[in-house]
C-alpha cells in the first residue's frame, strides 16, 4: 500500500511540474504594471544537444508486475523555433527488473520520437515543457513489441555557459499492451 501512495505522489508530481510552463503562459488579471515585469530574454543557442540519467518508476498497471525502481538514459537534440517554442529529437533506454515474480531478467522500454516545446525563462533558470511522440520498442522476457508513445515531460535548465545542468522529469507511455507507463526523474547536462 506504501509504493501505492509513493506512486500517486510521484505521479501528481510530475503532472505538475509537466503543466508548470503552460500554466506561466495564462494571462492574468492580476498582473503587474508592464514597466514592473521582468524583460523576456530568448533562450541562449539556438540548437543544443542534452543528455540525461535517470530512475524510473513503473506506475499505474504497468507496476503490477515491474515493482522494481530502474533507470533510465537519453539525450535530445534541441532545435529553437523562434524565441520560446522549440523542435525536440529524443530518445532513450528505460530498463526495470522484475521483483518478486515468477519472471526473471528485466523489461526494458527504448525508442525515440519527434516532438515540441514551449520555454519560459526567469532570470537564468529555463523551464522547457514539451512532449513526443515516437515508436518505443517494449521487451520482456523473451518477448518484444514495437509500439507507439507519448512523452510528457519537462526540464529546468539553470545557468547561460556552454555546459549547463538540467533537471528533467517525464513520463512515457505506450499506446497498446502492455501499456508501459514509466515516470522518470533525473538529471543531466545541456551542451
Amino acid at each position: 500500500m506504501k509504493r501505492t501512495h509513493i506512486r500517486m505522489a510521484l505521479t501528481a508530481l510530475a503532472t505538475c511540474a509537466a503543466a508548470g510552463p503552460l500554466l506561466a503562459q495564462v494571462p492574468t488579471t492580476m498582473a503587474p504594471p508592464p514597466q514592473t515585469m521582468a524583460p523576456m530574454t530568448p533562450p541562449p543557442k539556438p540548437t543544443s544537444f542534452q543528455i540525461t540519467g535517470a530512475m524510473t518508476i513503473p506506475v499505474f498497471s504497468y507496476a503490477d508486475f515491474l515493482t522494481d525502481i530502474g533507470w533510465m538514459a537519453g539525450g535530445a537534440l534541441v532545435v529553437r523555433r523562434g524565441a520560446f517554442n522549440s523542435i525536440r529529437l529524443d530518445g532513450e533506454y528505460n530498463s526495470t527488473g522484475y521483483e518478486g515474480s515468477n519472471l526473471t531478467g528485466s523489461a526494458e522500454v527504448y525508442g525515440g520520437g519527434i516532438g515540441g516545446g514551449r520555454v519560459v525563462m526567469k532570470g537564468n533558470v529555463q523551464s522547457e515543457g514539451y512532449i513526443v511522440l515516437g515508436l518505443y520498442n517494449h521487451s520482456a522476457s523473451s518477448a518484444s513489441e514495437l509500439q507507439f508513445g507519448t512523452k510528457l515531460g519537462t526540464n529546468i535548465v539553470m545557468g547561460r555557459g556552454r555546459v549547463r545542468p538540467v533537471i528533467d522529469i517525464h513520463w512515457l507511455t505506450t499506446w497498446s499492451q502492455p501499456y508501459a507507463n514509466l515516470i522518470a526523474i533525473g538529471a543531466g547536462l545541456r551542451f
